[in-house]
């Protein structure tokens, strides 16, 4: 007489799927946040550099203004012959 092997439980067999797709799920959400963990500090660094090049342009725009309205104090503007 043949052996047979016991029969695989149904709710068995649904769980061991679904615990695969937990793994793949909890995979893709790791990669996920992870990528977006990325594109935040990209942002931050982007926000960064914008912010250091608004403050040096209107540092420069203040050493203009300065440099001009020293300039018109000497009698005319500077670089411009009278």
């Amino acid at each position: 007489m043949p052996m047979r092997s016991a029969p695989i439980h149904p709710f068995a067999l649904l769980l061991a799927c679904l615990a695969g797709c937990g793994v793949e799920t909890a995979g893709t959400a790791a990669v996920a946040g992870k990528a977006a963990q990325e594109e935040a500090e990209a942002g931050r660094q982007l926000q960064q550099d914008l912010q250091d090049r608004l403050e040096a342009a209107a540092a420069q725009a203040q050493q203009r203004q300065e440099e001009a309205a020293a300039a018109a104090e000497q009698g005319g503007p500077a670089g411009h012959p009278d």
